[in-house]
């Protein structure tokens, strides 16, 4: 029975975020508001579970994996799994296996890294990933030696770009990441 629950919750569906979280209402956080006792009306968001995996079902104690779009609140899944079946729950433990392609067993905590520095500042370097591979989903905008100079030096460049919107990954010649610049619509790439 569980298991189908669990699978009629497949696909893009619509989700209330809940109040206990970062989103902005008039410029306060949710979290900020329902701490001083107020509820406000939220509109729901598009999300997609794309997996939903039954691990244990024992007594009152459920376990799943899900893998699920980006906005994906899954406390909320947690509530809405126990509604569904004609219950409540709240999530006893909720742990991370993956965020934007990056693996739990690939991450490496605070106290590591420290470790790591104090024996090996080689083998640490080594370790560790370029800041541009948290930022594969933005288009890459490459500009030669002296645009590159200017775009650190935080000037806006004017590129043959055109039509072009939003956040991209900005290189210099040679493949050196600079920073995040935007694009506007008429070819201007701001810091």
């Amino acid at each position: 029975e569980w298991n189908e629950i669990l699978q009629g919750f497949l696909g893009e569906s619509m989700q209330v975020p809940p109040m206990y979280s970062a989103l902005k209402r008039d410029g306060k956080r949710l979290y900020e508001l329902a701490r001083q006792g107020e509820t406000v009306e939220r509109e729901p968001r598009s999300i997609r579970i794309d997996q939903i995996q039954l691990l244990e079902a024992a007594g009152p104690r459920l376990v799943f994996r899900v893998t699920c779009s980006k906005g994906t609140y899954v406390r909320t899944l947690v509530d809405d799994i126990a509604r569904k079946a004609g219950t409540v729950a709240h999530t006893a433990r909720l742990h991370r296996e993956s965020v934007a392609g990056f693996r739990t067993e690939d991450m490496v905590d605070l106290a590591a890294v420290e470790a790591r520095a104090e024996e090996d500042r080689e083998a640490l370097k080594a370790s560790l990933l370029p800041p541009d591979v948290a930022l594969t989903a933005m288009d890459a905008v490459e500009v030669d030696a002296a645009d590159g100079t200017k775009f650190s030096g935080g000037q806006a460049l004017q590129l043959a770009a055109e039509g072009r919107n939003g956040l991209v990954r900005v290189y210099q010649a040679g493949n050196r990441f600079l920073g995040v610049g935007e694009l506007s619509g008429d070819g201007l790439l701001a810091p």
